[in-house]
């Protein structure tokens, strides 16, 4: 695929906020994971607004999408404390009867690596932390390529209003785009019907090649 998107510039590219957010309830979903989207939970001291809930055998997390423009700074500890902190939090409220929803982990999701400190704390704490390449056959490169669930935001040419409205739209992998009818995307997205049909096509072409 590296000749054809650049992945990693790609997903750089994407807003944290709803992009990365979203490509990542995506790819949970993808894998086997039953995901609802971006809440609020009380904990025992504080509400805490998390990016995503996911199910899996059991077992449920919390996400945090953890977004960085530069694919070279890695996730470094604090985000694996702070993940800590929410957990012990709301674990601590739902035993008080203040939310209704038993979590059992924290799950932190990145585009990049995470620093050593970061991954010692979270393989001692039981936090699932997916980076770039790891953990070993269930990192984001192997999530995305298995699946193809390639982001809209590696398409060449496309502009940033266009990216924007997609975006806002939920529309942030390409599959999405050649999966759905262009009359309901020009809905969604308010783009015109010119617009869609050039962007599938050029989409097709490279989903074809992937």
């Amino acid at each position: 695929t590296r000749h054809l998107i650049d992945l990693r510039k790609g997903i750089s590219l994407m807003r944290s906020k709803p992009d990365f957010e979203v490509f990542v309830q995506l790819l949970l979903a993808h894998n086997g994971f039953e995901v609802s989207p971006n809440r609020l939970i009380k904990g025992r001291c504080v509400e805490h607004e998390v990016d995503a809930i996911a199910r899996k055998e059991g077992v449920t997390y919390f996400v945090e999408a953890k977004h960085h423009e530069n694919y070279h700074t890695p996730t470094g500890l604090d985000e694996s404390r702070i993940a800590r902190a929410v957990l012990e939090d709301v674990v601590e409220g739902f035993s008080l009867g203040r939310n209704d929803l038993k979590i059992d982990r924290a799950m932190i999701v990145t585009n990049t690596r995470y620093s050593e400190h970061a991954s010692r704390y979270g393989e001692c704490r039981n936090i699932l932390q997916i980076g770039w390449s790891s953990p070993m056959n269930f990192d984001l490169l192997g999530m995305i390529e298995e699946k193809k669930l390639y982001p809209l935001s590696c398409l060449r040419g496309l502009r940033n209003e266009v990216k924007e409205k997609l975006g806002n739209a939920g529309i942030v992998l390409m599959r999405q785009l050649i999966e759905k009818n262009s009359d309901s995307l020009i809905k969604r997205a308010g783009l015109s019907q010119i617009v869609i049909e050039e962007i599938v096509e050029k989409t097709r072409l490279v989903m074809q090649n992937l």
